[in-house]
């Protein structure tokens, strides 16, 4: 190059560098002019201890990478704020700081369906949208909680495609089998479902608690085993998968005929969630769903980025390829997406949250985010092609409309089809190909089960039946050989029991019979018992011995040893005029001769000479005239009309046991009368003479270990020669067995239960009497064995009635007398007492019972006109207490007031009464004038009048009453439904008889009524309760998701006193203080509303503070530790469970609801309308069966109004579980209707209220906590420990006396208004049901 070239080339290059500089500085302007992003805050609940949770983190990170680098310019940056969770109590906690100190916008998870449902509440009330990617459980939705979204495919979908599943290999019979909690159990009324409308059925369920053991999940295998059906649909998190499917094949039951089809939570995470051996080695054949995921290069570049990442931040973590396009990897990156783009569009926000609650703790008054609203509704529009597929929220829930079936192979899964709304099962994803690929069964075979087996093993059951049999027993059983098959046939009425009992079982048993040449039945139980035979069918008898060594089925016909002797006529005896009578009935006839002659005498003596006299006249009188009345010879006259009306009722009674007594003595002396010769075995051993039973039966080792000498027994062949034996004196007993029937099985056979219920079947239906009419004839035909034996002896049981009221007739006479004479003579009667010592008022107060009553007409009669009396007269007569001067005796009124320590005394007006008091001297004139008194009978009566004295005058010690603790009680209730105020009433009343009953009392209920209309408010009220005032123990409302709406480590039991659906108790007025102990109750901040029937939370809180929570009823979920039920749980068992009550998908409208037969409903406001358009509909009319269930039952009438019931509800059945009538509860309702009426004077509940199960359930339970609580004796220190923050409800201070409490609780037994008071596994034990 030239010089002149170079020289034109340096300008050029220093031009060029000139215009970079300006380039790079006009960059940089343009930038600086740019607006920075924003943060916007995002919580992140994860359990970063399981695998999917870390899962969904790597997914999470990785989505909001890629947005924001799609999307450089986003004025909104997402900042993830990442929080860890185990349990609800945890995502609580996280929720709530996430909230309270960070102000999130959105919050990502919770990752399960128990946790979401508590987080989704805190995010309505505080408008924060609550974005789920792995909470498929329809327990938690949209329409419920409407700022809870869930980005993943809700369980219920799934429903349809298992039942066209199930239907296109024509199984009829499936059993759900699922994890015991809201994720497993919220599936099994969708599936029920879709099953029966495809024409399957569901027998029984098997559920199995998370916490199960093997050995529990073993004996539920065995349990399914033994069963018919075959085919099983398991819906389990992966860690109890992991576990129940190699138990399963421990058990044979992943093999031939089985078929085993899980649900999509565990499809996606095989290989991942369950490791790869337990794949290959136990979940051979299993089939499988899972959400159809496209595929794409993006999914294929997500794949390779996730496995670089997830490698990274977990290197300990061994997981395969296909955890990378598992569903809830895809769904938590589409979730992430869908907030990053919401928050782009929402753009720059102002203030966060406003408004904020009035203390940290208060968790039902959250700020409230300024950006949710808007934020949500970004949510719910947005669209995009997400790598699990089309993201579009429908109501609130990810539209998938198409899944995979899949079926186990090796470590991973090979696709067989699609299933998709429009063409349900095919080949291809666009409906073409009829059917499924070929399939690999359990025990990799290529035959399709038939879905039901026999529940045993071996082709064919090898019946025994012993032979030969003789002649005069081929009526119960008979055998003959085939000479051209060599095949034995059976007959005979065993056999036809045991033929019929097969017909009854629910799967087709095949058995032969095969005669057993035996000698006696020992040998065949023996041979039983060691294989030789499967079954044995004779009339064998069941020993302690034989029991050991075989099952034996239920008896068809009463079993027994009975004992066949001669008669003779028992007519002539001298002591036949004793046997008319029984002897309890001559024991009772002469005690009430005494005692009606006893009564007259008390009535009469004072005022009728006739009965007075020395003491052994007076005894002989009482003696002569209650047994002359016998024959109606009585020459004593009664004045007394107590006396007359006491004689008329005896003298009837006399009557008719006269006419009784002649009629059966009669019959005695002229109808033949037989009787045994020998009553028992005792009789008969003793005689000396011989007895006979038949040839190699038991019956003659029975005799032998009764002590029968061997060498005076006597067998025989046949029942035709009992006869025979007993009328030439050959024998003079016959010892049989009773007829009677049973199989018997070897130890452990599934095929006991299964016949004994066959067997009741028939035995319950006149199967068994029309076989037994064929074999041995009409049993009316016979001649009856008990009329010639039967005894014309009359008893006290036909006479009770008559002996009740002629001694209710003599009780009440006499009462009504001794009340009259201490009315008449109670001054003098007081003075006695307060004057003398014990032994000289006693016969003090004889003397004056004996002494006439001359005030009485017949005394008066015998007065002169002048006035004065016979000397005899006035010594006994007139009253002894002349001398002595009036002395006043003063009472004071003792005033207890509440909350203070001792009493006050306050003097009240003097009560004084003017008592003259005998005089010495005539005092010793009473015990010397006339005769002595007769001591023993009036010494009785001076003791009752002593006693009543005692009644009235309580002693000065009865004032020093004891001050008892306070126990301090939560009370969570909605204070606006009718229910919550009939059983705050309830409560109230409880409390107050509890004590009334146990006066000395330790410690008294300190009740603090709190407000409660749903879930969040329930759990603000236990947050309170438990952190300020620290309770003992809460009385609240149980619902599914208010049981773990609140923190979860504080060692209280919780009370549930309601029921979890049906309303919630409500308090308007303060709670009255009883007698001797406050009752204090706070006041709601809002007058009553209509009712409402919204249920409340607040035994959340119980298992974090570890104290009792009693509660009601709920719908079917496992409970926690520290929570009993009062009333009754309808959890089903564990096998063969009451059908399912179905419920309507989440997005169903009301209009299609009110279309469908729904039998119960979950709340009573929506019962009204709903039989009101059905109604409207014509559907409650002929033909249509409606049946509600117990928590609208005990309603109706009340919460749900009359006019409603007359209107709408005609004809509909109910149940109810039952309640005993009993004076208690009457006395309850008394009490109930008034204190209610006083509470709440605007409300108009009729008296059934009082009595409904929630009232008494209330009444119940409150009784139970102060026993309880009384029990527990006073207590120190109420909390230990200290949480880290205000809001840190994972850590909430711990109750000392929590456990020890709930352990007083579990083990709490009374008689209740409500029936039997006991807890079973923390449940009330209600046996009993109305309809």
């Amino acid at each position: 190059m030239s010089f002149l070239e170079r020289s034109h080339l340096l300008p050029s290059s220093l031009v060029l560098f000139i215009l970079s500089l300006l380039s790079i500085q006009q960059s940089y302007s343009a930038s600086a002019q740019r607006p920075a992003s924003s943060p916007c805050k995002v919580g992140l609940i994860l359990d970063l201890n399981s695998l999917v949770g870390r899962m969904a983190l790597t997914s999470i990170r990785i989505a909001v990478d890629d947005f924001y680098a799609a999307h450089p310019r986003s004025s909104n940056h997402l900042e993830l704020l990442v929080r860890k969770s185990n349990d609800v109590v945890t995502a609580a906690s996280a929720a709530m700081e996430l909230m309270m100190k960070h102000e999130v916008r959105a919050i990502l998870g919770p990752q399960t369906s128990i946790e979401s449902e508590f987080v989704a509440e805190l995010g309505s009330k505080a408008h924060v949208p609550i974005v789920a990617f792995s909470a498929t459980s329809p327990s938690v939705s949209h329409s419920h909680s409407p700022y809870f979204l869930r980005a993943a495919a809700n369980d219920a979908a799934q429903a349809a495609a298992i039942a066209d599943l199930v239907s296109a290999y024509g199984w009829r019979r499936v059993v759900p089998v699922y994890e015991d909690n809201d994720y497993g159990s919220a599936l099994v009324p969708y599936l029920i479902d879709a099953l029966n409308a495809a024409g399957a059925a569901v027998p029984y369920r098997s559920a199995i608690p998370a916490s199960a053991s093997d050995d529990y999940v073993s004996a539920a295998l065995y349990r399914l085993a033994t069963e018919q059906t075959r085919v099983f649909v398991v819906h389990m998190r992966p860690d109890l998968a992991a576990r129940f499917f190699p138990l399963a094949s421990d058990a044979g039951m992943v093999s031939a005929g089985y078929v085993w089809i899980i649900t999509d939570g565990l499809t996606a995470l095989l290989g991942s969630g369950i490791d790869a051996a337990t794949v290959a080695e136990s979940m051979q054949g299993v089939l499988g769903l899972a959400p159809f995921t496209p595929k794409s290069g993006r999914v294929n570049e997500f794949k390779r980025k996730w496995r670089r990442r997830f490698s990274e931040e977990n290197p300990a973590d061994d997981v395969t390829t296909a955890a990378a396009t598992s569903s809830y990897a895809l769904w938590a990156y589409d979730a992430a997406w869908a907030v990053a783009e919401a928050a782009d569009r929402l753009g720059p926000v102002g203030p966060e949250y406003v408004g904020a609650g009035t203390e940290p703790t208060d968790i039902a008054n959250l700020p409230v985010s300024s950006t949710g609203h808007e934020l949500l509704k970004l949510l719910e529009e947005a669209e995009f092609d997400g790598l699990g597929g089309e993201f579009r929220l429908d109501d609130g829930e990810l539209n998938v409309t198409a899944f995979r079936i899949v079926n186990v192979i090796g470590e991973g899964a090979r696709e067989i089809g699609f299933w998709t709304p429009q063409h349900g099962l095919s080949r291809r994803l666009d409906g073409s190909g009829e059917g499924l690929a070929g399939v690999i069964w359990p025990g990799e075979s290529m035959v399709e089960p038939k879905g039901w087996d026999r529940p045993t093993s071996g082709a064919v059951l090898r019946v025994a039946v012993p032979g030969p049999v003789d002649v005069g027993f081929h009526g119960f059983l008979d055998i003959e050989t085939d000479a051209a098959t060599n095949r034995t046939m059976a007959g005979g009425f065993v056999i036809d029991v045991f033929e019929a009992a097969a017909r009854q079982l629910p799967y087709a048993l095949r058995f032969e019979y095969v005669l057993a040449d035996v000698v006696s039945y020992h040998t065949l139980v023996q041979q039983v018992a060691n294989g030789s035979y499967d079954a044995a069918v004779a009339d064998i008898t069941i020993t302690a011995n034989r029991s050991h060594q075989v099952d034996f089925t239920l008896p068809y016909m009463a079993s027994g040893v009975s004992m066949a002797v001669a008669v003779r006529d028992e007519r002539s005896t001298i002591w036949v005029f004793i046997k008319p009578l029984k002897q309890d009935l001559w024991l009772v006839s002469a005690a009430f001769f005494i005692l009606t002659g006893a009564v007259v005498w008390a009535l009469e003596h004072r005022i009728n000479d006739e009965f007075r006299g020395p003491p052994s006249n007076q005894l002989g009188t009482v003696f002569y005239f209650s047994l002359s009345t016998l024959v109606f010879a009585h020459r004593e006259n009664v004045v007394s009309n107590l006396s007359k009306f006491v004689v008329v009722i005896w003298v009837f009674v006399v009557l008719i046991l006269q006419s009784s007594y002649t009629a059966s003595l009669t019959s005695m002396l002229t109808v033949q009368k037989l009787k045994p010769a020998f009553v028992g075995f005792d009789d008969l051993k003793n005689s000396g003479k011989n007895v006979g039973y038949l040839q190699d039966s038991f019956v003659k080792g029975v005799l032998l270990n009764r002590g029968f000498d061997e060498s005076r027994l006597v067998s025989f062949k046949s029942p035709q020669q009992y006869e025979e034996a007993l009328s030439n004196g050959t024998v003079a007993a016959i010892v049989d067995e009773i007829p009677y029937l049973k199989l018997a099985f070897p130890k452990g056979s599934p095929l006991v239960s299964d016949l004994s219920r066959a067997i009741l079947n028939i035995t319950e239906s006149n199967e068994v009497t029309e076989i037994q009419r064929k074999w041995f004839g009409d049993e009316s035909t016979c001649p009856s064995q008990d009329n010639p034996l039967s005894s014309n002896q009359l008893g006290f049981e036909s006479f009770a009635g008559l002996f009740l009221i002629t001694g209710t007739a003599s009780l009440c006479a006499f009462v009504l007398h001794l009340a009259t004479f201490v009315y008449k003579n109670r001054y003098k009667l007081r003075n006695i007492a307060s004057q003398n010592s014990f032994l000289p008022t006693l016969r003090l107060i004889a003397k004056l019972f004996d002494d006439k009553d001359l005030s009485a007409h017949t005394f008066k009669k015998a007065q002169p006109k002048d006035g004065s009396m016979k000397a005899e007269n006035r010594d006994t007569g007139v009253s002894p207490y002349e001398t002595y001067t009036a002395s006043p005796v003063s009472m004071s009124n003792y005033t207890f007031e509440e909350g203070r320590t001792t009493p006050s005394v306050e003097p009240a007006s003097s009560i004084v009464f003017e008592i003259e008091p005998a005089s010495p001297a005539t005092e010793t004139t009473m015990h010397t004038a006339g005769h002595e008194p007769s001591t023993l009978p009036l010494s009785f009566l001076s003791l009752i009048i002593l006693s009543l004295l005692s009644i009235q005058q309580p002693s000065s010690a009865s004032t020093q009453l004891l001050v008892p603790s306070a126990l301090k009680v939560g009370l969570i209730l909605d204070l606006n439904s009718l229910v919550g105020r009939i059983t705050l009433t309830s409560i109230c009343i409880a409390v107050d008889d509890f004590y009334a009953a146990h006066p000395h009392s330790s410690t008294r209920l300190d009740l603090l009524v709190r407000d409660s209309n749903g879930v969040v408010t329930a759990a603000s009220a236990a947050m309170e309760l438990l952190t300020k005032h620290e309770v003992q123990a809460i009385l609240a409302l149980r619902r599914r998701s208010s049981r773990r709406s609140s923190p979860n480590s504080a060692r209280r039991p919780t009370a549930r006193s309601s029921p979890s659906r049906p309303p919630t108790p409500w308090s308007r007025t303060p709670i009255p203080p009883t007698s001797s102990a406050p009752l204090r109750t706070t006041r709601p901040r809002r007058p009553p509303s209509p009712p409402l029937c919204r249920p409340t939370a607040g035994a959340a809180s119980s298992q974090s503070t570890r104290i009792p929570n009693m509660a009601p009823p709920s719908s079917p979920t496992s409970s926690t530790p520290s929570t009993v039920s009062a009333p009754l749980s309808p959890t089903a068992r564990q096998f063969r469970p009451p059908p399912l009550t179905t419920t309507s998908p989440p997005r169903s409208t009301a209009s299609r609801r009110s279309r469908r037969a729904c039998s119960s409903c979950t709340c009573c406001r929506t019962l009204p309308p709903g039989s009101s358009r059905g109604r409207d509909a014509g559907m409650m009319s002929a033909g249509y069966v409606w049946i509600i269930t117990d928590g609208l039952t005990t309603l109706l009438g009340c919460d749900i109004d009359a006019a409603t019931v007359a209107e709408s509800m005609q004809g509909v059945l109910g149940l109810a579980p039952f309640v005993p009538k009993s004076a208690r509860v009457n006395e309850f309702k008394r009490k109930w209707r008034r204190r209610f009426s006083e509470e709440n004077p605007a409300a108009d509940v009729p008296a059934a209220a009082a009595t409904s199960n929630y009232a008494l359930w209330a009444y119940d339970a409150a009784w139970a906590v102060a026993a309880a609580a009384d029990r527990l004796g006073p207590v120190g220190p109420a909390y230990v420990g200290a949480g880290t923050g205000p809001t840190d409800i994972a850590n909430l201070r711990v109750s000392s006396t929590g456990p020890e409490l709930l352990k007083l609780l579990e083990e709490t037994e009374f008689d209740g208004l409500g029936g039997k008071f006991r807890l079973v596994e923390g449940e009330l034990n209600v046996t009993a049901f109305r309809s």
